[in-house]
């Protein structure tokens, strides 16, 4: 977790075009995966901020295809509030689980309750930032923070 002023740099995907000055909000799009986030919801700590109305970011912009960030627009933009890191390759273990059963679809089934036990390591990972063991992972952290400013057009 970073204190709520930090120095370093962290860059935001957009599929728009935003104004300098934008102060991003939560999530507009539907996730990839709906049937998922109620699984990551359900063990998300109630201090850190939800991935269904966070901003998303990265520090490394190179970093922006591995977490699946829009590269339309790239923004380098200052978080507002806590900002917390989640190794993405651990969700990618949960989507994984939950598409072998066929359950990553819909986010009003509560299907994803019956694999519990299969999923609920990995997104423990993913919500206290562990890294992943997985070659190259590093480059698969994404920060979450309840609001960001965008500061330039990169």
């Amino acid at each position: 977790m970073l204190p709520k002023k930090t120095r370093a740099k962290f860059y935001h995907g957009s599929g728009r075009k935003l104004k300098i000055g934008t102060i991003l909000g939560g999530r507009t799009m539907v996730s990839e995966f709906p049937g998922v986030e109620p699984a990551m919801e359900f063990l998300r700590p109630s201090y850190m901020t939800s991935r269904l109305n966070g901003v998303y970011m990265v520090q490394d912009i190179d970093n922006l295809n591995f977490v699946g960030a829009p590269e339309d627009y790239i923004y380098e933009v200052e978080p507002m509030g806590v900002v917390h890191a989640h190794n993405f390759k651990w969700m990618s273990e949960v989507i994984g689980t939950l598409f072998d059963h066929d359950i990553t679809s819909t986010m009003t089934s509560n299907a994803w309750k019956e694999y519990m036990h299969e999923i609920s390591d990995d997104i423990n990972a993913y919500w206290s930032g562990a890294h992943h063991p997985e070659k190259y992972s590093i480059r698969s952290y994404e920060w979450i923070a309840p609001k960001a400013k965008v500061l330039r057009e990169v």
